[in-house]
């Protein structure tokens, strides 16, 4: 089988697509996935470490994105503790040893009330002194199919996500992507596959006989980007049946 496309599913109780923020205390999540939070998952799955290059290839990838159902979007609320005196902070790449009564980081700025908060480390150490609020927007149960195109790394990254170097998060450490996440691979392109492939629930609450097909060009402005909003041609109900039909028309 000569493959043209790489599908993945992401779902999972959250996720997270923080794209550009204008407020670093206050990060809100787009609906839809981001191409950087996108090539940071395939990176991911290829064993790239953190400050690591790239490989120039990645930057080549075509991303579609179908959304199969929106979930809501909620809001986390943090309390970010300065560390005690002398402990190391990895911050923007980068160890800090001296917290000088605030968080010296961009996104972990003190808070401007300058309030401050005592409490302890994991290992019982007292910490006292200026903090950092945060509400970090995320998506409860959404799911999206992803559709990957690479004129000559597809095969490479559909080992990659197949077994993955590091955990498949999405968007964040703390949301992995719940089973099944690699689809398989088609002979046809990403855009009428994501046209063709079934939902499960097509009616969904509120119903829907469309699904949105974005072309995932950057982390903004996704109206400009949108593809038509095709009609799933194939109806299931089940997810027997949609699985059913993935089986005969994917490989692994």
């Amino acid at each position: 089988m000569s493959a043209v496309s790489l599908l993945l599913r992401l779902a999972g109780p959250a996720q997270s697509w923080a794209g550009v923020n204008l407020f670093s205390t206050n990060l809100v999540t787009s609906i839809v996935p981001t191409r950087s939070g996108l090539l940071g998952l395939l990176a991911c799955c290829l064993g790239v470490y953190r400050g690591q290059d790239w490989p120039t290839w990645l930057a080549d990838t075509r991303l579609w994105v179908r959304i199969d159902k929106v979930g809501g979007v909620e809001v986390d609320y943090q309390i970010v503790a300065p560390p005690p005196e002398g402990h190391m902070v990895y911050v923007d790449r980068q160890f800090i040893l001296d917290r000088a009564g605030k968080l010296p980081a961009a996104g972990k700025q003190s808070s401007a009330r300058g309030s401050s908060l005592r409490g302890v480390t994991n290992d019982g150490t007292p910490v006292t002194g200026a903090y950092a609020i945060t509400k970090k927007g995320y998506l409860s149960d959404a799911e999206y199919i992803v559709a990957i195109e690479h004129d000559s790394h597809l095969d490479a990254l559909a080992a990659a996500v197949a077994s993955p170097a590091f955990c498949n998060f999405l968007g964040r450490k703390q949301y992995p992507a719940t089973f099944p996440f690699v689809l398989g691979v088609s002979t046809v392109s990403a855009l009428e596959v994501l046209k063709t492939m079934p939902v499960d629930d097509p009616g969904g609450s509120p119903p829907r006989t469309a699904r949105e097909v974005y072309k995932i060009t950057g982390d903004r402005n996704y109206p400009l980007a949108t593809e038509d909003n095709p009609a799933t041609d194939l109806a299931a109900t089940t997810i027997e049946e949609v699985r059913a039909w993935q089986k005969t028309r994917l490989s692994r």
